[in-house]
């Protein structure tokens, strides 16, 4: 979803598939790999974290072996996480920017 690249990917060929993909991404760039379609470049310095993350609990959902992979309830903890700092941050910035445009307005009476 995030990578715009379907699993059964012509790009995936011998040892390289989706999981391999991505894994491989965060010794270099990861935000490379990130579909274009998703964010907007000014955007995705914003999001840049969260994606990782998620990315890291996709990877840690899809391992080859079973026994090796993040049990569901986990995964949903670590997702709901993400989403709470990603909420977190979104505030903050709301907040900066209402401040930076003029302050908040007084209430009319």
């Amino acid at each position: 979803m995030f990578t715009g690249k379907r699993p059964t990917a012509s790009d995936f060929q011998d040892d390289l598939n989706l999981h391999a993909f991505v894994e491989r991404s965060f010794s270099y760039e990861v935000m490379d790999i990130v579909d274009s379609r998703i964010l907007s470049e000014e955007e995705r310095w914003y999001f840049e974290e969260g994606i990782v993350s998620i990315l890291k609990v996709g990877l840690a959902c899809s391992m080859d072996q079973p026994r090796e992979r993040l049990p569901i309830p986990n995964a949903i903890n670590e997702l709901r996480k993400i989403k709470s700092n990603y909420l977190k941050r979104r505030l903050e910035q709301e907040q900066r920017n209402t401040y930076q445009i003029g302050g908040p307005s007084a209430p009319n009476h």
